[in-house]
Formats: structure tokens, C-alpha cells, sequence
């Protein structure tokens, strides 16, 4: 599944096995086929995400949403670290 981070300071483009998400609700891996839907982030909490080379990573969300559909998930946040 294609995975796209937007923030106020860049924009990445990443190939993933799965992406992590911790909403108010509770937390959901997404994978491709996913239902298609739009979640808040929780502030202050971790976006995990696996690159297709098996490597994680991190980024821990200040502010933001995560767009998703069956073959991509499109993430707008800001970023505790910048």
C-alpha cells in the first residue's frame, strides 16, 4: 500500500506492509483493502508504520488525520519533533 505524510514542513511518499494509527477510539492497523474512512489522530501518541524492506517507522503525532482507502492511506499531521 502507498503511504503519503503530509506535514507543514514536507511531504514523503513511502511503500508499506501496514500503517498504525492511535485514534480516541482506540488504535487500528491498516492495511491494503482497508475499508475506506477518515480518523482523527490522538495527540501525542505514535504513527508506526512497516516499509515493504521490513524496517519500522515512527513518528509521534502532535495534531492530525489519516485518509484511507483500499490501496493507500493519506496521513496530514504535525509533528511533535519539529
Amino acid at each position: 500500500m502507498e503511504l503519503t505524510i503530509s506535514t507543514p514542513f514536507y511531504q514523503s511518499e513511502y511503500s508499506v506492509v501496514w500503517l498504525e494509527v492511535n485514534t480516541p477510539t482506540g488504535n487500528y492497523v491498516i492495511q491494503k483493502g482497508h475499508a475506506p474512512t477518515i480518523l482523527i489522530l490522538s495527540p501525542l501518541k505514535p504513527l508506526t508504520f512497516r516499509l515493504k524492506t521490513g524496517k519500522n517507522e515512527t513518528l509521534t503525532v502532535r495534531h492530525g488525520v489519516v485518509k484511507v482507502d483500499r490501496v493507500s492511506a493519506m496521513v496530514v499531521i504535525t509533528v511533535a519533533e519539529e
